[in-house]
C-alpha cells in the first residue's frame, strides 16, 4: 500500500515594493522562527516536515519507513521522476 502525502515547505520573503519596506523584512523574518512555525501548524495546520524541524508532523514523518523526499534545487530531476511515476497510481489512472 502506498502512503504518500505531498508536503509543501513555507516560504517567506519580503514584498518588492511594499510601502513599509523594513516592516516587511522584520515579517518575513518573524515567519522563519520557531513561534512563527507553532502559529502556522495551530492556526494555518501547515507545518514544517524538514528533518530536524521541532513540529509534531515533522516527528510524524521522520518516523515513517517510506521514502522522504524533501524539496531542494538538488533533488528536482529526482523528486519530478517520482512524482510522474507514481501520479498515475495514486490519481487511479494507471493502466
Amino acid at each position: 500500500m502506498l502512503d504518500i502525502v505531498p508536503a509543501v515547505q513555507f516560504v517567506a520573503a519580503p514584498m518588492k515594493g511594499a510601502p513599509h519596506q523594513n516592516a516587511s523584512k522584520f515579517v518575513a523574518a518573524w515567519l522563519t522562527t520557531p513561534e512563527a512555525s507553532k502559529a502556522r501548524e495551530a492556526h494555518n495546520f501547515a507545518a514544517s516536515v524538514r528533518p530536524g524541524a521541532n513540529t509534531m508532523r515533522a516527528k510524524e514523518v521522520g518516523s515513517l519507513t517510506g521514502k522522504v523526499i524533501v524539496e531542494h534545487p538538488k533533488n528536482m530531476k529526482i523528486r519530478r521522476d517520482f512524482y510522474n511515476k507514481l501520479s498515475p497510481i495514486v490519481t487511479g489512472r494507471k493502466k
